[in-house]
């Protein structure tokens, strides 16, 4: 959570005033395309370095897992390597489940 955070604030807000409102949500309805596994990958023609960079390559494989019938996909982080995120497509939040929601001010990770 953190690394997406600062990658998409980039700097912009203070972390040590920020404060943030998770969600628990149950996906359990959800046709997800687990990108973690080769052959998800096979099915859409694509390798986890070509959704590693630039956002536009990564997006044009969105229509194809679309028409395989996903309705979300676990992709890599453009922010810390080797973690993953779950993307949810439009079509797909009716299925979503949104259970309790709480506010934290989460302290970011030590300096490695």
């Amino acid at each position: 959570m953190w690394a997406e955070w600062s990658a998409a604030t980039r700097g912009a807000i203070d972390p040590a005033t920020e404060r943030r409102r998770l969600w628990d949500i149950d996906v359990a309805r959800l046709s997800v395309l687990d990108l973690r596994r080769a052959e998800a990958l096979e099915a859409l023609g694509t390798d986890l370095d070509a959704l590693t960079g630039p956002r536009a390559p990564a997006q044009a494989v969105v229509g194809r897992a679309r028409s395989l019938g996903a309705e979300g996909m676990l992709v890599p982080s453009a922010a810390r390597r080797g973690a993953w995120n779950l993307v949810v497509f439009p079509g797909g939040f009716d299925r979503l489940g949104v259970g309790r929601g709480r506010n934290l001010r989460p302290r970011p990770p030590p300096s490695p």
